[in-house]
């Protein structure tokens, strides 16, 4: 198996567990609405097995019941440095199949749809009606 794919399963089976799901979700949600990698990420009532998989990640000693917070940039410098050697989008897409949007970058993808479609639209009309269509 070549070191990359190795290194991405790796990565793939560390963070799929179920102590890292809710963590990553959040971080993920706070990404998509600010924007950018910045804020933190709060995990309110973390289990056990949240705070065991947050605990080893940061060496924190968060318990039971705790409110846990994750500043993005911190996730994303401990990922960067890690062996796993990843960031942040990265992880997500490895994780989820696709890339992760803000909330401009989703609006911009739904724009160019729509104008692709009407455009596509236009030129189907043309291709069937010639010079008369649409006039």
């Amino acid at each position: 198996m070549k070191p990359e794919k190795d290194a991405s399963n790796r990565t793939i089976a560390y963070f799929s567990r179920t102590g890292f799901r809710r963590a990553l979700e959040a971080m993920w949600k706070k990404y998509v609405s600010l924007g950018r990698i910045g804020g933190q990420a709060v995990v309110e009532r973390a289990s056990e097995e949240e705070c065991e998989a947050i605990n080893s990640l940061f060496g924190w000693n968060n318990k039971p019941g705790d409110s846990v917070r994750i500043p993005l940039e911190l996730f994303d410098q401990e990922l960067r440095e890690s062996g796993f050697g990843n960031d942040l989008l990265e992880l997500h897409r490895m994780l989820k199949g696709k890339p992760l949007l803000t909330k401009s970058e989703r609006k911009a993808g739904h724009q160019e749809n729509w104008r692709r479609l009407f455009a596509e639209a236009r030129g189907a009309a043309s291709d069937q009606w010639g010079p008369y269509s649409l006039q």
